[in-house]
């Protein structure tokens, strides 16, 4: 069992691609979990192995963050002991946002002085870097 995926050892296939989209995209915590169970029942050894690794690809998630939201799925949830917040009502989902890889930021001067509008800017980018357990940047230039 030593093949880590189904054509080529070392790079993701289109036979993979296909395989996991007739599986469903199963980058879904709950659906991987249970999809998994269910090889590890049948005797196939190292098919959860290649599920796994799959699920975990960052170009595996945002194809399948596309293809659930286009099936009316919010959003894709990789990780079952990440838990992501709901959203605050008025808010929207990021497009293609995986947790741990939102970087949002605070520019030194957005516009000249600060005002209420700034205010806004930083707690939105600091709600959804906090959302997606991403970051915040702030920095702030006293040159002027």
């Amino acid at each position: 069992f030593s093949k880590t995926y189904l054509v080529d050892d070392s790079q993701v296939t289109l036979a993979d691609i296909a395989l996991f989209s007739a599986l469903g995209f199963p980058s879904q915590a709950g659906d991987l979990l249970h999809l998994s169970d269910w090889m590890t029942a049948h005797k196939f050894v190292a098919a959860p192995r290649w599920l796994h690794m799959m699920a975990q690809s960052p170009a595996i998630q945002k194809a399948s963050q596309w293809a659930l939201g286009i099936n009316g799925v919010d959003e894709v949830v990789v990780d079952a002991t990440s838990v992501t917040e709901p959203l605050v009502s008025g808010m929207s989902l990021l497009e293609g946002a995986l947790p741990g890889q939102v970087v949002t930021r605070f520019p030194p001067e957005p516009s000249g002085y600060l005002h209420v509008g700034h205010a806004k800017a930083v707690l939105l980018n600091d709600y959804y870097a906090n959302r997606y357990k991403g970051r915040l940047i702030v920095r702030f230039d006293d040159t002027n």
